[in-house]
């Protein structure tokens, strides 16, 4: 992947979690992206996956470690003491 493809897939990924829209939930990303969009090291994220605060899965026996974007977004709620943002309906004026 270039470099250019793994920014923009950053950049959506940090505007759905700004939006609180759903991730794509079925594409784990790898520590490396993770810790860009929770904007820590990757050494604070490793870390964090080794006290199994959270969930990481590994993708064979040499394979990167992975996280899913919805254990991501919901251990940084669990730490910020965020509520989930609402969902307003505007009314529309006709």
């Amino acid at each position: 992947m270039t470099s250019e493809k793994r920014i923009e897939r950053i950049e959506s990924l940090l505007e759905s979690l700004v939006a609180d829209r759903s991730f794509d939930t079925k594409v784990p990303l790898p520590l490396r992206d993770a810790a860009l969009v929770c904007h820590v090291e990757l050494r604070t994220l490793r870390n964090w996956v080794d006290r199994k605060q959270i969930t990481a899965y590994r993708n064979g026996a040499d394979g990167c470690w992975r996280v899913f974007p919805k254990d991501v977004q919901a251990f940084l709620m669990a730490e910020s003491n965020m509520k989930p943002a609402r969902r307003v309906r505007l009314l529309r004026v006709a």
